[in-house]
């Protein structure tokens, strides 16, 4: 069978090694020059109930996002037969572990199921732990895929633990690749994608916050975010970074205030439960006008929900995070390249603004790798905003005090780092004169207060304007608006719609606040017809946008399972 696109799961019990399975599997075939997609669905346990991963890819054209329907997959447990069979394409192969009891199973049309001694071929080379090895030189048999490129990356994986075990590693994927006796699918080649990185939305955010100068990061871990500060901490060394591990969520944000004060760029990450902890010093950072960058990557709430699982349920949180007005900036990147190069801007407007700035991620972007080209760092600029010297301090003090928040006709005003002569202010979550100084009288508050918030006009007018993605706003039959990880679902949707000649586009919303009210307001009343598509059940964003603009969408795509909608969810639910 003739192939341009692949799609291959392993499922298996948690703690059985799935996950690097899957990684592995993808990133060989990155290395080999395929376009490649792995989303992984694990579960809340260190031990037991079921993880898989889906690994798909192709040689012959980007690959955006993951599909639900797979080629081949492979079970280790039986809760795979059950779960994974029905969604097999025709065509397809089910391989499963000889050792389960498939009585009763039937394949759907057109699906082969393949027994294999995958328990028993691994406990011959040392044990369980070398099953999945075997499962993947089955699946590279099955698509015809030479051993050498996967041969060389576990040699590399497994050195460190001796010559045994990269032997044994070797020895179970040719075995594997035995049991395929011949190959079922022909992969077509055409594009090369050789040379692409292979990496998530965390280790994106992560490269963007380097290149932009971080130099201190405080968290506590939390799912899907933990990945960031153990990256974080892996680069510290080199990078000149300092990552601590706060005792909570409630001292990593204030960590981060206080170094924003004394002039590190820093920045926290965590998800909403953790983001709840972290609201009242959000508010102190806006107050006592200190940058900082706060990164939630969303997961399955209300509480602890669906800790492993995915969702965009925190958009109204982060929005209205913590009490009162004050400037602020969410941003909601959409893809791997968008989680690099808006991290970077995130401290650039952090500093330059002198406010908190927030970064909305989710579970399936935060951890989902994509194969991306090398990002582009050579025109980036950090732009630290009003950090004054003596001179500077002078011209905004009075009476020998330095002015620290001083009015200022763009609401941004001059700050110092700690130790500069003239420069001593004190900074503290109470409102303050322009010298710092606690002062309660209604003059002061107001023109503090309308002071901080001109700085959204400015934000605003920095923002790049939403723009339409597919086809031009005249010509589109449909518009699809989403936030975040819908972004690459949405183009593949446009993609598969457009080879049926219909012509579809997508408005994606990156900045909450400030809002560009004006633009998506005319862009949705030009549509013809607007779609909106979120992964939560109140439909927040649309929310959102009949607030700003008064626009109420009559058809929405919902999906709050806990799994990412892939591009045949929305046109199935198009076509019903």
């Amino acid at each position: 069978m003739k192939k341009k696109i692949m799609n291959i799961l392993v499922g298996g019990p948690a703690g059985s090694g799935i996950e690097s399975a899957g990684l592995l599997l993808g990133q060989a075939l990155n290395r080999d020059g395929a376009s490649v997609v792995i989303a992984n669905e694990i579960m809340s346990l260190i031990r037991g109930g079921h993880n898989y991963n889906r690994v798909r890819f192709s040689y012959f054209e980007e690959v955006l996002c993951h599909d639900e329907t797979v080629d081949i997959a492979v079970s280790l447990d039986q809760e795979g037969i059950t779960e994974h069979l029905s969604q097999l394409s025709e065509g397809g192969v089910f391989i499963y572990d000889s050792v389960l009891n498939v009585e009763g199973v039937e394949a759907p049309k057109g699906v082969e199921l393949m027994s294999v001694d995958l328990s028993e071929t691994a406990k011959e080379l040392g044990g369980d732990i070398y099953k999945n090895t075997v499962a993947m030189g089955v699946v590279l048999g099955l698509i015809g895929e030479e051993l050498d490129f996967f041969e060389k990356l576990l040699r590399e994986r497994f050195e460190k633990k001796g010559a045994e075990v990269v032997d044994a590693n070797l020895k179970a994927l040719r075995a594997g690749s035995g049991f395929a006796k011949e190959a079922r699918f022909e992969l077509e080649k055409g594009t090369e994608f050789a040379g692409e990185m292979l990496l998530n939305g965390n280790d994106a955010t992560c490269l963007g916050a380097v290149a932009a100068g971080c130099k201190f990061v405080a968290a506590y871990p939390m799912t899907p975010a933990s990945s960031i500060m153990h990256t974080m901490a892996a680069w510290g060394r080199e990078k000149g970074i300092v990552m601590k591990h706060a005792e909570d969520e409630i001292a990593a944000m204030n960590m981060i205030v206080g170094a924003g004060f004394a002039g590190a760029r820093s920045m926290t990450a965590t998800s909403g439960g953790g983001f709840a902890l972290m609201t009242e010093a959000v508010g102190l950072a806006g107050c006592a006008e200190v940058p900082c960058v706060v990164v939630n990557s969303q997961r399955v709430g209300p509480s602890t929900g669906l800790p492993t699982k995915t969702e965009q349920g925190d958009l109204r949180q982060v929005m209205h995070a913590s009490q009162g007005d004050f400037p602020k900036l969410v941003m909601a990147p959409g893809d791997v390249q968008e989680c690099f190069s808006m991290a970077f801007d995130a401290f650039n407007f952090a500093d330059k603004y002198q406010i908190p700035v927030l970064l909305l991620l989710d579970k399936y972007l935060s951890e989902s790798s994509v194969s991306f080209k090398a990002f582009e760092a050579t025109d980036l600029s950090i732009d630290r905003g009003k950090i004054l010297d003596e001179a500077g301090v002078a011209g905004v003090s009075e009476g020998g005090f330095f002015k620290r928040y001083a009015d200022a006709e763009d609401g941004v005003s001059g700050r110092t780092l700690p130790g500069l002569p003239g420069g001593e202010h004190v900074t503290t979550s109470y409102e303050t004169d322009e010298f710092g100084d606690l002062l309660e009288d209604r003059e002061n508050r107001v023109l503090e207060m309308e002071k901080r918030m001109r700085k959204m006009d400015g934000i605003l007018a920095e923002l790049e304007k939403p723009v339409l993605i597919g086809a031009p706003a005249e010509e589109a039959e449909i518009t699809f608006v989403a936030f975040g990880s819908m972004k690459t679902t949405l183009e593949e949707v446009v993609a598969r719609l457009g080879e049926t000649g219909m012509k579809t586009n997508i408005l994606m919303i990156k900045y909450l606040v400030p809002f560009h009210a004006e633009e998506v307001g005319a862009i949705l009343n030009a549509a013809k017809k607007a779609v909106l598509v979120e992964q939560n059940y109140s439909a927040m964003l649309g929310g959102v946008i009949r607030e700003n603009t008064g626009f109420d969408f009559k058809e929405k795509i919902l999906k709050y399972d806990g799994r990412q909608m892939d591009s045949n969810f929305i046109i199935n639910k198009l076509a019903s």
